[in-house]
């Protein structure tokens, strides 16, 4: 199948990080079929005019197109969408694009579907954002939103948090497909011994908003600390906007020698970071998912993360605690306990879930079932 994908997310070598998670599913379903991806990133008109080209490259067998638009107020939509289109026209002139795979609705979806209306090919959306409950508040957003999921051939939701609110805008079947966890490379096989006396905290999330928690972390940290006289370490996993934000916040709350910042770093290294770590803690405001619990648990370690739209769903007790958002004492207390605890939970257990729910055999059984289905009803 000639299987063509739409993203705003995608990493780069400026972002290593962002779209880590479409670019799994697109490795992945490259083993079966050939697979293109539009990778489009808005830039001022200055920066445009000066360096705005398309680039492109062959990765991991899957064919990138990574091109940029200006993003102006009003109409950075229409140069996004006319951009796509010509992209699409070409590719279409060498090769059948049998399938159009949009990753999150706007911009991706809204021009797949357009897609549709012009070429009548099958259009897929998949919807990942945390952050959708707001883009529907938005007045001008919500009629493009409704638009796309009710001409989408189909919409799919990573959870069932974000199906529900997707159901709310439109009456429509709507698919929950999970994102893949790469259990190949985050396995519970790698495990180190624990020749060392700290405990050792580790947290993974991008630190561009500040939805992650980070700043409830560091305040139940500095509690911690200050009561328990403990030797802890907090590896922080991730890079962004509030990075140094942080890294002040953990100065003037006096844990700065307990933080270690490690910024932006490659799967493997996150592996790695993992698997030396005694467990894993994500204070999120809103997920949509959590790939970065996921994968922790894939590793085998037991977690503590907040009710928050998506680790709730697949977080158990036999794998860790859920406490609520937004809660510096429950979160506080819920790190003690797990402190004291991390060793009773059993690693292959917290593994297996993960590869039982979220592998990639599991994934690649429900995208092509879809993706046949599309196929049958033409």
């Amino acid at each position: 199948m000639n299987l063509l994908m739409i993203t705003p997310w995608y990493p780069s070598e400026e972002d290593p990080v962002s779209g880590k998670f479409v670019r799994d599913q697109a490795e992945i379903l490259a083993e079966e079929h050939n697979v293109a991806v539009l990778h489009g990133t808005g830039m001022t008109l200055k920066g445009y005019l000066k360096k705005g080209r398309t680039l492109k490259s062959v990765e991991k067998g899957v064919e990138v197109f990574r091109f940029s638009y200006p993003e102006i107020p009003r109409l950075a939509r229409i140069f996004y969408l006319r951009k796509v289109k010509r992209l699409f026209g070409e590719l279409a002139n060498k090769k059948k694009i049998e399938v159009v795979h949009a990753h999150v609705t706007l911009p991706a979806g809204l021009a797949a579907v357009m897609i549709n209306k012009k070429f009548n090919i099958p259009t897929v959306i998949t919807e990942h954002a945390s952050y959708l409950e707001k883009e529907m508040e938005h007045y001008r957003k919500l009629p493009l939103l409704k638009f796309a999921w009710r001409n989408a051939n189909a919409v799919i939701a990573v959870s069932n948090s974000l199906k529900r609110e997707i159901k709310k805008a439109v009456n429509r079947e709507i698919e929950v497909i999970p994102n893949v966890i790469d259990t190949s490379l985050f396995g519970s096989d790698e495990q180190f011994t624990k020749a060392r006396n700290e405990i050792r905290i580790i947290f993974i999330g991008h630190m561009n908003t500040e939805s992650k928690g980070v700043d409830l972390l560091l305040k139940a940290m500095q509690d911690i600390i200050k009561e328990t006289g403990r030797n802890i370490e907090l590896h922080l996993y991730g890079g962004g906007y509030f990075l140094d934000k942080y890294k002040k916040m953990s100065e003037e709350l006096n844990i700065a020698d307990y933080c270690i910042f490690h910024g932006f770093q490659s799967p493997e290294k996150v592996r790695s970071g993992l698997a030396r770590s005694d467990f894993f803690v994500l204070p999120s405001r809103a997920e949509s998912f959590s790939i970065a619990t996921a994968e922790a648990m894939a590793c085998g370690k037991p977690v503590v993360v907040t009710k928050c739209g998506g680790p709730e769903e697949y977080v158990t007790g036999s794998s860790g605690y859920i406490i609520p958002p937004e809660n510096e004492v429950e979160l506080k207390k819920a790190i003690l306990l797990m402190m004291s605890e991390y060793q009773s939970f059993d690693p292959e257990e917290i593994s297996s879930i993960i590869e039982h729910r979220f592998g990639r055999k599991v994934f690649q059984s429900n995208i092509n079932t879809l993706y046949s289905s599309l196929s049958s009803d033409r």
